[in-house]
């Protein structure tokens, strides 16, 4: 990640939030990858619930580690969400990143995050541009997510197994 490269920009990271709110450095990075070509791949978060209060787009690909916080004194709530059409969504913990916590699918909205049921220590969100692949990071997960989702409701197909 020292290289410098437009890719690096992709990602955001700070050491100090832990869950429930968006950091005001989150805040900054807001809107600052606005390409074309990932015109559709972003999430809207929510202060309250069922879309109230004030909204933010964070827009992928990006590997958003620490995002929520514990305390208001530095960032907004977020209790709700939106998905972009072009989105795929994993939520895992930053202690363990390698658990994926559940995949929000393209268009799925959650009115209140108590919903989704996650744990408390769900504080990172990845947002990508496609749907997994075999062997990327939360692959598993995804496929599960896929089975269990309702088949009126597809609007994307599982990958396929092979890379």
């Amino acid at each position: 990640m020292n290289g410098g490269t437009a890719a690096d920009t992709r990602h955001y990271n700070t050491q100090t939030a832990t869950e429930g709110y968006l950091s005001s450095a989150a805040s900054l990075y807001v809107g600052f990858m606005t390409n074309a070509e990932f015109a559709n791949c972003w999430i809207d978060v929510f202060e309250l619930s069922r879309h109230r209060g004030q909204r933010r787009r964070l827009y992928g690909p990006v590997d958003m580690i620490s995002l929520r916080s514990s305390t208001a004194t530095w960032g907004i709530g977020i209790d709700s969400l939106t998905v972009g059409p072009g989105a795929h969504v994993r939520l895992y913990s930053s202690s363990d990143p390698a658990r994926t916590a559940l995949w929000l699918l393209p268009t799925e909205d959650v009115k209140d995050l108590v919903e989704i049921r996650v744990g408390d220590d769900v504080d990172s969100v990845q947002i990508l541009d496609r749907a997994p692949k075999n062997g990327d990071v939360g692959y598993e997960a995804y496929v599960l997510r896929m089975q269990l989702k309702p088949p009126e409701a597809d609007q994307t197909q599982p990958p396929p197994d092979n890379p």
